[in-house]
C-alpha cells in the first residue's frame, strides 16, 4: 500500500490529485480525516471512490475548470464548468470552478 510521509499523519493536509485517472484509489486506505483532496484529473473520481474517501472522513473537491457551459454535458464534477484542458486563454476576469463532490452534493 502506498504511504504518505509519516510526519503528515493526522495533520491537516491538502492532497492535490493530478495523477492519471484512478490513481487516487491506491491511496485511500492511507488517508486520514484531516485530509482534503483537491482533484484535477479528468474525469472526477467515481462516486464509489468519493464515498470511500468520505468514509475515512476525507473531504473531496474537484477543480473543474473555468465557469462556462459545454455541450454535451460532462460527467459529475463539471457542473457549469469547462475543463482546464479545454479552456482557452481569455482577456479579463474569469471564475475558476472548484466543486465539492461528496455525497452531500450528489
Amino acid at each position: 500500500m502506498p504511504e504518505f510521509p509519516h510526519y503528515l499523519a493526522g495533520k491537516p493536509t491538502l492532497l492535490l490529485d493530478i495523477a492519471r485517472k484512478g490513481a487516487i484509489e491506491n491511496y485511500i486506505d492511507a488517508m486520514w480525516p484531516e485530509m482534503i483532496v483537491l482533484n484535477e484529473v479528468f474525469p472526477c473520481p467515481s462516486w464509489r471512490l468519493v464515498k470511500r474517501m468520505e468514509d475515512r472522513g476525507v473531504r473531496v473537491f474537484h477543480l473543474a475548470g473555468v465557469a462556462g457551459k459545454i455541450t454535451p454535458p460532462l460527467p459529475h464534477g463539471y457542473e457549469a464548468a469547462i475543463p482546464c484542458c479545454a479552456a482557452r486563454p481569455v482577456e479579463g476576469d474569469y471564475d475558476v470552478r472548484i466543486i465539492p463532490v461528496g455525497a452531500d452534493h450528489a
